[in-house]
């Protein structure tokens, strides 16, 4: 299924889902900063640089649940 990169919202967290081995390392993560009609543009975590993808290349990151600070009763 083809996404639109109007699927993406600004502020959104995705990863890169690229046909790349990783090397045992996670796939990249970023932040939407915005979209235009064949391209999501997105803010890299490691980098800090604003990348452009194809949406097919990207998925959501799901919100992970917050942990318990340590020593926390």
């Amino acid at each position: 299924m083809k996404q639109k990169p109007d699927a993406f919202k600004r502020g959104e967290r995705v990863e890169l889902v690229l046909y790349y081995d990783f090397w045992g390392s996670p796939p990249p993560e970023g932040t939407v900063v915005g979209t235009s009609r064949r391209h999501v543009s997105c803010k890299m975590d490691r980098s800090g640089k604003v990348i452009r993808f194809l949406p097919q290349d990207l998925q959501r990151v799901q919100p992970s649940r917050k942990r318990k600070q340590l020593g926390a009763r």
